[in-house]
């Protein structure tokens, strides 16, 4: 956890002199970074040697397999190379797309905080290096959301096509184009039901439970493991209540955006009703993972238009703490710690496949 931590540090450090000295320069450095600690992880997460261990086992395209046929694709044309320049392929187009994506939502003045969310927040960095498939279908959505601004409909579903291939779940995402295409206000009347609607989700969770097992049942079988998973606790409240707070920040600063801005606010409100799905199994939250990329980039936008320093730095330092209490308790989880306890490279591989 300690060398992850400093890892961290150091890549916020290099995108808050970014801003300082106005220099993309350092913000690419940062990714450099990322870049390096993902192409060189070696046995770090608890799904990489069943990924590696695939990788050599996969030999001919399986159209019946339970394993996607992206994914298969993608082990078959590495296969000259090997699974290690696989890893470092995918990290490198990941850490060209969220380059692409921050510097272009997030005012410079935030691309620390971005950053530090982004690394932070253990559903949106750590947990996705592991799940390697989701983290590829992930970083098409977010690819692809430039398709929706542009009112593309052929480019986003074939983009989504795509990341179905590699993670099935990804066939949520065909409705999310048409937020872009109707241009729907938020009025006042819109803004308190979207507030209410939020909390109202979480006292209907068991009823929500049924019917996402059936959905499940009938177009995810693969993912029929994850139907007997308890329930998350909610803990204190008080992240919920922020949550809340943050929600409303966002729905009532929709209206002040420009277009493109507009398309990520929607996106980041989407994103909550998508929240409590995860505390009902680990297959729904997985959907959530789709869209944490772009709450964060609404969230340090939001920032902008608080007036007041002190409100302003207020609010995101308890949005950071939020995400270093979830940081910590990550690490000292039973089902995470032993994962990615102990950051491992390459070099101490027994052998080069």
């Amino acid at each position: 956890m300690i060398l992850f931590a400093i890892f961290c540090i150091v890549v916020v450090l290099f995108a808050y002199l970014a801003d300082a000295f106005k220099s993309d320069y350092y913000l690419k450095l940062s990714f450099i970074i990322i870049f390096i600690f993902l192409a060189l992880r070696y046995e770090y997460g608890n799904d990489y040697i069943s990924y590696m261990d695939l990788f050599y086992r996969i030999d001919h395209l399986d159209i019946g397999s339970h394993i996607e046929v992206g994914w298969q694709l993608l082990c078959l044309l590495f296969k000259p190379f090997g699974f290690f320049v696989m890893v470092a392929a995918l990290a490198l187009i990941q850490c060209v797309v969220y380059y692409d994506f921050i510097k272009k939502y997030v005012p410079s003045r935030y691309y620390s905080l971005a950053l530090f969310l982004y690394l932070f927040t253990p559903t949106c960095f750590l947990i996705l290096s592991s799940a390697m498939r989701q983290s590829v279908s992930v970083m098409i959505f977010v690819f692809a959301i430039r398709y929706i601004y542009e009112k593309d409909i052929i480019r986003y579903f074939v983009s989504i096509i795509i990341a179905m291939m590699f993670h099935a779940s990804a066939i949520v995402l065909f409705p999310v184009y048409f937020l872009g295409v109707f241009n729907v206000k938020i009025n006042r009347a819109a803004a308190v039901l979207l507030f209410i609607i939020y909390p109202l989700m979480y006292l209907v969770l068991q009823y929500l439970q049924i019917h996402l097992g059936e959905v499940v049942s009938l177009y995810f079988r693969d993912y029929e493991m994850y139907l007997d998973a308890e329930m998350s606790s909610f803990g204190t409240g008080l992240g919920f209540i922020f949550n809340l707070f943050v929600l409303a920040l966002i729905i009532t600063r929709h209206g002040l955006q420009n277009k493109e801005h507009k398309l990520i606010y929607k996106l980041a409100i989407l994103s909550y009703y998508v929240m409590p799905f995860s505390y009902i199994n680990p297959m729904a939250g997985r959907i959530g993972m789709y869209f944490l990329p772009v709450l964060i980039v609404a969230f340090t936008s939001v920032l902008i238009n608080v007036k007041g320093g002190v409100v302003r730095h207020s609010i995101a330092a308890v949005y950071s703490f939020i995400a270093i209490i979830a940081f910590y308790k990550f690490f000292e989880s039973d089902i995470w710690a032993e994962g990615f306890g102990v950051y491992k490279t390459i070099l101490s591989a027994n052998g080069i496949y």
